[in-house]
């Protein structure tokens, strides 16, 4: 198993970029990859760029974050009577029960 670091994954979604062929490389060799709850919860708050950040709505808080992160890594639904700070993760695997 490797496990990423937030910013080799937001590189590694960069076509072209190295990380992106170290990652494609070990897909290819049948590599399990995994990344931390923490490391996966920074990925979902940014960074973006300042045209996204201006159409984005950010949750409140890295708390959510890292709350959303664990749920989907576990993949089990989160239960929150706060739907509007989580529904913008909803369409990174996140699923609100």
């Amino acid at each position: 198993m490797v496990h990423l670091d937030t910013n080799f994954l937001i590189d590694a979604l960069v076509p072209g970029s190295a990380q992106e062929e170290q990652m494609v490389g070990w897909l290819g060799a049948g590599e399990t990859l995994g990344i931390n709850a923490i490391a996966w919860g920074e990925f979902l708050c940014g960074p973006l760029s300042p045209s996204a950040e201006a159409l984005a709505r950010r949750s409140k808080s890295n708390a959510d974050c890292c709350i959303a992160a664990v749920a989907i890594r576990l993949q089990v639904p989160l239960a929150t009577g706060n739907h509007d700070d989580f529904n913008p993760i909803v369409p990174h695997g996140l699923v609100l029960a």
